[in-house]
Parts: structure tokens; C-alpha cells; sequence
């Protein structure tokens, strides 16, 4: 596969002619990105979608944890459907927003809106990855309102505690993951 950095008419023929078996010209999306690299390197496993235990059989899980899911597409790619690599990301992905959450609950006392601002860009990249894009938005539109000067007000309490509950249910999503993973390794 050859990526490019120079975009021009004549790829292909390039490409064909030193038998690379695929290229992708800049300017690319990620998602042009993630098809090419699924198309060669993802052909072990499907993309797999979790859903989080319900209150029913997770009694630690919150009630409107409900629909939240997660999809290790992206992750597989990268860890190359390593399991053991997988989960090590996933064991750093659950400490980093379990302490990052720690502190968005900090916020509903302090009112501190950088404090907003920074973890929700924080959080942002990681919980992209996985997928999980309601709460995507969230932390995106959470930077966007957390500018320098802000005030807190009710709607931004609000948000943050839509986005609270629905780091919560990731988080219990990702160890049921965790869970499954180890359980596969024995």
C-alpha cells in the first residue's frame, strides 16, 4: 500500500507500475484511511458492537447507561487484531477516563470551566475512536462552550452530567470488554 503525499493524475500508473496494491492520495478522510487499511489488515474479525449491561444485570451500571456502545473497529485495526494489545489499550483508556471523570464530577462543585474545557478535550480523542458518538458530541459542543470567560450556567450543568452518565456507561461497556477478553485468554 503506498500513501502518498503527493496528489497527482499519475498515481495509479505509479502504483501499478512498481506493484504496490493500493494507494490513497492526500488530501484523505479518516474514513478513506480506515476502509484502506481495513481492506488489507482487518480480515480476521468483523467489527464487533457491545452494549452495556442494563441496571438488571449490572448493579453498579447506571439507568441511563442504556444504547450506550462501543465499536473496537479502529482499535483492532491499529492493535492488529491482537487481543493482548487490545487489551492494554483498553486498560489505559479506562484509567485515563476514570480519572478524567473524576474531575468533570469535580466540576459540578467547583463550576470551573476550563476545567470542563480541558478534560472534555481530554476525553475527546479516545471515546472517538471507540465510537461512542453521542458522547462525542458532547465533549465537542462541552470545548466549544467552555471558552475563556464563560460563565457556568444550567445548561453547561446539564451537559455535564448528561456527559457524567454517559462516561459512566462507557466505562462499564469497556470492563465488560476487558471482561470478555480475559475470559477468551483462559
Amino acid at each position: 500500500m503506498l500513501l502518498r503525499h503527493v496528489s497527482s493524475k499519475t498515481s495509479g500508473i505509479i502504483t501499478r507500475h512498481w506493484a504496490w496494491d493500493d494507494y490513497l492520495l492526500k488530501p484523505f478522510s479518516e474514513d478513506e484511511m480506515y476502509y484502506l487499511f481495513g481492506k488489507y489488515f482487518s480480515k480476521k474479525a468483523a467489527p464487533k458492537k457491545i452494549t452495556p449491561a442494563t441496571p438488571d444485570t449490572a448493579a453498579s451500571a447506571p439507568p441511563a447507561q442504556e444504547g450506550i456502545s462501543i465499536s473496537l473497529k479502529n482499535i483492532r485495526m491499529f492493535t492488529g487484531d491482537d487481543d493482548e494489545a487490545l487489551m492494554g489499550y483498553l486498560e489505559s483508556f479506562s484509567a485515563v477516563n476514570k480519572a478524567s471523570l473524576e474531575k468533570l464530577e469535580e466540576t459540578l462543585e467547583s463550576h470551573n470551566v476550563q476545567d470542563v474545557s480541558f478534560y472534555a478535550h481530554k476525553m475527546f480523542p479516545g471515546v472517538q475512536q471507540l465510537e461512542v458518538k453521542s458522547l462525542a458530541a458532547r465533549l465537542r459542543k462541552l470545548e466549544s462552550l467552555a471558552t475563556p470567560g464563560a460563565a457556568w450556567d444550567q445548561p453547561m450543568e446539564t451537559l455535564v452530567q448528561e456527559t457524567i452518565r454517559d462516561t459512566q456507561g462507557m466505562l462499564v461497556t469497556v470492563q465488560q470488554q476487558m471482561e470478555e477478553l480475559d475470559l477468551l485468554k483462559s
